[in-house]
């Protein structure tokens, strides 16, 4: 029997139970720091846990008291979901700003530009991302000019909620799952999924002109043929880990005009497209495999379906039945 891979690593980042602790253990795990509790008296305890996903980290942090800290510019963004408490920043210029319970804030967004802030009885997960993921997820060359947030904060309610979705699907779904972050086309597009998100919910630089997709009667030979190219490209290469950057430099559209192409000729998404490709792909496999030696689960993350229960609905959607049905009839 095939031995079952381990979950992803993870391991106790910081364990301080006084200031001068934490200030040492933070400063060695981020960068220079230094912090002043704001308040004397009452249980000084930090903790941060920190599990690895590909190029990504991600940390449970605990703060049990108030602080305020000077920090030396952060290498990767830092993407905060708060749990409860708050977390503060000064920026540059202007008023601090607060972000209690269910907000989401990305700190560093500005490179080289050092944190200033303050830490009130909190406890929040925080990914950090690598800076280049952003430009990755746009598929820009990396002599490009770089993709980078404006502001730390989300551009509206309904935009924070999909970060904290997004943040706790990866949480939930992948770090809770022992096979998920060993399946190329999952491990490998984890960081992507999650920069895509961040350039939609954030104001950035990113900002792509419509494209060809704009006025109907004049474009749609050349919006037909974009849609050509793309979905050419996706069978094609369904088997790799492709993305929504890629597809739109084959169709030779912007990013924009891609989803707009696929929205209005496909009612779908690229992603969504690629997702419904990939699925007939695991109704094949499952209709031609040994139930003996083969599983639902195995097939389903070999074609990059790390959420089960969401991968199950979407196939009884598609197909009338259960995925086990087809693999034991």
């Amino acid at each position: 029997m095939q031995e079952k891979p381990g979950p992803p690593a993870g391991r106790c980042l910081i364990s301080a139970d006084d200031l001068d602790q934490a200030e040492e253990q933070i400063g060695a795990a981020f960068g220079a720091i230094r912090i002043e509790k704001s308040a004397s008296g009452g249980i000084t305890r930090t903790r941060v846990w920190r599990s690895d996903v590909g190029a990504l980290s991600i940390d449970d942090s605990e703060y049990t008291y108030d602080m305020s800290y000077e920090m030396a510019a952060p290498e990767n963004i830092l993407l905060c979901r708060v749990h409860s408490g708050v977390l503060e920043e000064t920026p540059l210029r202007g008023p601090a700003r607060s972000h209690g319970t269910g907000a989401v804030v990305a700190f560093g967004t500005a490179a080289g530009r050092p944190l200033v802030g303050r830490c009130r009885h909190a406890r929040y997960h925080m990914v950090n991302v690598p800076r280049r993921a952003l430009a990755e997820a746009l598929g820009r060359d990396p002599d490009a000019a770089p993709a980078y947030l404006t502001d730390s904060a989300p551009v509206s309610a309904a935009a924070n909620q999909h970060l904290v979705d997004v943040i706790d699907h990866i949480r939930h779904g992948l770090l809770g799952n022992p096979f998920a972050a060993v399946e190329p086309l999952i491990s490998s597009g984890v960081a992507r999924y999650l920069a895509a998100s961040m350039l939609a919910a954030f104001p950035n630089t990113a900002g792509d002109p419509p494209g060809p997709v704009g006025d109907r009667d004049n474009h749609d030979s050349d919006n037909h043929d974009a849609l050509r190219r793309a979905t050419a490209f996706i069978d094609d290469n369904v088997h790799d880990d492709i993305s929504p950057a890629d597809i739109a430099d084959a169709a030779r559209v912007s990013a924009r005009a891609l989803e707009t192409l696929f929205v209005r000729h496909r009612q779908r998404s690229s992603t969504q497209y690629l997702q419904q490709i990939r699925l007939s792909y695991v109704h094949r496999d499952l209709a031609t495999a040994d139930p003996g030696v083969t599983s639902v689960a195995g097939i389903a993350r070999r074609w990059g379906f790390w959420d089960l229960a969401h991968f199950r609905s979407n196939y009884l959607e598609l197909y009338g039945c259960a995925p086990e049905h087809t693999l034991n009839r």
